[in-house]
């Protein structure tokens, strides 16, 4: 996974590099850039149909942007990603569910061996007959989010889980894989669907652990399924950590919502992807950081789920104030810097007299996700907007 040094921002032109709007570059200097697939014929949603996906929430003229690409669009998709990207998420809606699409996005990973693609699949829709040419590019990633082994589970948050034993299939078979378990039913789920995992897998797997989130748009079913999700997740990130067996815990990853979490269970690894940034390594880079600063007004920036942690990392350094950025624009549960938008940022600014500080320091994965995010909001402030 690439990790960022020195400061940098996005360039403000990113998206004039592409041929298609399904393809946008993001990140540092354009390193990086998402294939997308497509939400869905206009008008419909995403056939996998998980209750807690979100996508459900936006209304029709949004979802109506997004149709599934016909064979013109690929071609444009095709050509507008460059040899010089070192990654590239391959990500929908569901990208198996559009045929013009996926065959596109695995043509342009064959064709180019130095750029690490990554690809995001629940695999219910992968016809195996996929699972050989996925195999052939061994610079293609498969992120396969199961959710769960358990069958009867899935029937109750996902409509396409007459898929099943397609998604199977793809755990036993597929080789450069990571797949992402979800919280749905207590730790005594997570035990059987880790016996599952190193089953199918002959002896272990990496996998990472993660809760189910719910947005403002979401479903009032996505709602409840989110909040039984996040009412255990603690217990299963305590299991992994303290309970289960050493192969358990060198196979287990996270996506873990509160970064004290990583000091409180000693939590070492991240899920191997692009965009991951450890809290560790993070945290000593900003005190060099902020050593090397000492004589700035400093406005930095934290998510809230970080925001209590990040005023007693920093309490030492008066010239910084830490910025408590709310994630409005998704709403309900979601807390994290990775899905902040624009408007998230200028809200919390609205609270601060920004003349009184030179730099701002915003959170590095907000950085890639919005592209441009650093140059938007120097052209809208006096301060610097700048990342690690």
């Amino acid at each position: 996974m690439s990790q960022v040094t020195h400061v940098m921002s996005v360039s403000p032109n990113a998206h004039s590099i592409s041929k298609s709007k399904y393809v946008e570059y993001a990140g540092y200097s354009n390193e990086s850039a998402c294939f997308s697939t497509g939400w869905g014929p206009p008008g419909t949603r995403c056939p996998v149909g998980c209750v807690f996906c979100s996508n459900y929430g936006w209304d029709e003229d949004y979802m109506d942007c997004w149709p599934y690409p016909d064979e013109e669009e690929c071609r444009r998709m095709a050509e507008s990603v460059s040899p010089t990207l070192k990654n590239v998420v391959i990500a929908g809606g569901e990208p198996f569910a559009s045929k013009h699409a996926i065959r596109t996005a695995l043509q342009v990973a064959k064709s180019l061996p130095d750029t690490t693609f990554y690809l995001a699949t629940t695999a219910v829709l992968m016809n195996p007959r996929y699972i050989g040419l996925i195999n052939s590019i061994p610079n293609l990633h498969v992120a396969l989010s199961i959710h769960t082994f358990d069958k009867e589970v899935r029937k109750t948050f996902q409509r396409a889980y007459n898929g099943h034993e397609w998604a199977i299939e793809a755990v036993r078979n597929l080789e450069n894989i990571s797949i992402y378990l979800s919280e749905l039913g207590g730790v005594e789920l997570l035990k059987r669907d880790i016996d599952t995992l190193f089953e199918l897998r002959d002896g272990s797997c990496p996998f990472v652990y993660r809760r189910i989130e719910y947005t403002k748009k979401s479903s009032k079913e996505g709602i409840r399924v989110a909040q039984q999700s996040i009412s255990q997740f603690e217990n299963g990130v305590r299991y992994l950590t303290m309970e289960a067996g050493d192969v358990v815990k060198r196979s287990a990853r996270f996506h873990v919502p509160y970064v004290e979490w990583y000091y409180r269970y000693d939590i070492e690894g991240e899920p191997d992807h692009h965009m991951s940034i450890h809290p560790h390594s993070y945290v000593s880079r900003v005190k060099q950081w902020a050593d090397s600063h000492t004589e700035h007004r400093i406005l930095f920036c934290s998510a809230e789920s970080a925001h209590s942690f990040w005023r007693e990392k920093l309490t030492m350094y008066p010239n910084i104030d830490v910025i408590n950025v709310k994630n409005y624009s998704q709403g309900g549960s979601v807390n994290t810097a990775g899905l902040l938008h624009i408007e998230d940022f200028d809200r919390a600014f609205s609270k601060i007299l920004p003349e009184q500080y030179d730099i701002a320091l915003l959170p590095p994965i907000a950085c890639f996700a919005v592209q441009g995010l650093c140059a938007i909001l120097n052209k809208k402030y006096p301060f610097s907007c700048e990342t690690l």
